[in-house]
């Protein structure tokens, strides 16, 4: 086994075999744009690889460290509001986190016999570098680490594609599909026309913006990257596309897919909030609903929106993170804090659970 720290340095051809069937995050491209622009935060990776007697990589388990910020220790805390006004300022600490970067899973790629090999090998290379923890970041499925501390995450949101777009809405319970058809009627009778494009060079700087506008009105902890779309663009241009809503000759709202063979993520919304169709937002939900179907693809979208989200038929993907401290007592007290303060998020995963049970 080996640490290795530049995706570079592994072979394309390999890693990307050990994808197949993956979610688009996970291709060899999208670590180089993450290397790139994790920079920013001195992100470094840490990769694990299990390779066999003929060198043959057999597993690999993605990781990274960096600084934890000030801001990351309030988030951790659940302290969201005093996070939006704390700048992001760097401690002394490093975490050692298991993830892949900007996303909403982490994943043990290859033969899963490998896993918990490659798991001690982290964290003996994060205790010699004197990492503060050890982080394995939302996790879809439950993983046996008595020695770890499992906090609830947010969830994210999934739907498996529907043979139809009248199947979908069939599907739907009580007055929804009716209210489904209703919104879509409205939105098409306000103008608005939506379109898929794939090449979306030049439209950068409109990306950024609306996705502004989004991060300003929900008043997030977490600012946009500047520069996010724009190399995005040069790193996966191939899984990259969007889905626009136009109305009244402007754009009025985006939804910025990455697509390989097997799935879709839907990571990033932008918004005109001046735009006179109150619809757009669910508008654009049923477009890309209907591109899933067509595309006879699952669609997952990140942690946001719960309510209109599942009021539309997507369903909950749970998500746990594990903790390991690397110092003494006070990184056990912090643990002790941490499982406190996790309560308040487990209250309000407990709330969007009941949301789905109700729909």
């Amino acid at each position: 086994m080996e640490i290795v720290h530049r995706t570079r340095d592994i072979d394309r051809e390999e890693w990307n075999a050990l994808t197949r069937g993956a979610r688009p995050e996970t291709h060899y491209n999208w670590f180089l744009f993450c290397e790139d622009i994790g920079q920013r935060r001195n992100l470094t990776y840490c990769h694990v690889i299990y390779k066999d007697s003929q060198g043959t990589i057999r597993g690999m388990l993605p990781a990274y460290s960096l600084h934890i910020c000030l801001r990351d220790f309030l988030v951790s805390f659940g302290l969201l509001s005093l996070a939006r006004l704390t700048p992001v300022l760097k401690t002394p600490f490093k975490i050692t986190e298991v993830h892949i970067p900007y996303s909403v899973d982490s994943l043990y790629l290859g033969d899963p016999l490998y896993f918990n090999q490659c798991l001690r090998f982290l964290e003996e290379f994060s205790r010699e570098r004197r990492h503060a923890f050890l982080f394995v970041k939302d996790c879809s499925s439950h993983l046996d680490l008595p020695q770890y501390t499992c906090v609830e995450q947010f969830p994210e949101v999934c739907m498996t594609p529907y043979p139809s777009w009248d199947a979908y809405c069939g599907s739907q319970q009580g007055r929804r599909a009716k209210n489904i058809r209703y919104e879509y009627r409205k939105s098409v009778e306000h103008g608005t026309k939506t379109y898929m494009v794939e090449d979306l060079g030049g439209y950068s700087t409109l990306l950024e913006t609306m996705e502004t506008n989004v991060w300003e009105k929900n008043k997030s902890y977490s600012e946009p990257i500047k520069g996010y779309f724009k190399k995005i663009e040069e790193y996966v241009p191939d899984l990259t596309k969007c889905i626009f809503a136009e109305n009244g000759g402007e754009i009025a709202g985006y939804l910025f897919l990455l697509e390989n063979d097997s799935s879709i993520t839907c990571k990033h919304a932008g918004r005109n909030y001046s735009c006179s169709d109150p619809y757009v937002y669910f508008r654009l939900l049923y477009e890309l609903i209907k591109y899933s179907i067509k595309q006879k693809k699952p669609v997952s979208i990140e942690k946001a929106s719960y309510d209109a989200k599942l009021r539309r038929g997507f369903k909950l993907v749970e998500k746990r993170s594990y903790l390991k401290s690397n110092l003494l007592a006070l990184g056990d007290l912090y643990l002790r804090l941490i499982k406190r303060a996790n309560r308040r998020v487990a209250t309000q995963v407990e709330e969007i659970r009941s949301l789905q049970d109700a729909t």
